[in-house]
């Protein structure tokens, strides 16, 4: 099954063709607000390079949020219309889960993306710029039960998020996402036993 990928949540969009097996093809770029500009050229570029045309995908996955309003749109608009062209289906695939994963995924943890409760040994957190000064968070951790989710969405100012945060038990925190690097001072001042994401895994 092969399918395209389209992240449009934030202001860096990523389109990606898998297999069961692997990535065939991948492409990001820092476009700022300008979604609808590059996507459906993205689209294009990364099926030439992997020698697929739009038919021959099996289905689409997008990204369902938190985000950015307008990169929704423009994400889930685009989707739909090819889905629905070719009468493929879609599936939409929560950010903070997606960036979540991709960490585990590199750090070789056991993913199930359950839940759990008890004591943790590092937090994920994946943290992504809202309006108003807030941020879109999540929190992940690798526990005895694997890396399950162990607090759902929620938006709120940097200053609530973090102390949110130090209410947890935990040995260290790992932070990710544009809002990890827009307020990384604020974590910094918050949490010694902190580390931001390689920037390769980070967005």
């Amino acid at each position: 099954m092969r399918v395209l990928g389209v992240e449009t949540v934030t202001s860096v969009i990523s389109v990606a063709i898998v297999d069961e097996e692997k990535v065939l093809g991948e492409l990001s770029m820092d476009v700022g607000l300008t979604h609808s500009t590059y996507l459906m050229a993205n689209i294009e570029t990364i099926l030439k390079a992997v020698n697929l045309k739009v038919e021959d995908l099996d289905g689409f996955a997008v990204s369902a949020g938190p985000g950015s309003f307008t990169g929704l749109r423009v994400g889930f608009s685009l989707v739909k219309g090819l889905a629905f062209a070719g009468k493929k289906p879609v599936v939409g695939i929560p950010s903070l889960d997606a960036l979540a994963y991709r960490y585990s995924k590199y750090t070789g943890m056991r993913s199930t993306l359950g839940q759990s409760k008890g004591k943790f040994n590092t937090l994920i957190c994946p943290m992504l710029v809202a309006k108003k000064e807030e941020v879109y968070f999540a929190l992940y951790s690798n526990s005895k039960d694997g890396f399950v989710k162990i607090a759902k969405e929620s938006s709120s100012s940097i200053e609530e998020t973090l102390k949110s945060i130090k209410k947890m038990t935990f040995n260290s925190v790992v932070f990710l996402g544009d809002g990890a690097v827009k307020y990384l001072r604020n974590i910094k001042k918050s949490f010694k036993n902190s580390t931001l994401a390689p920037v390769s895994i980070r967005f």
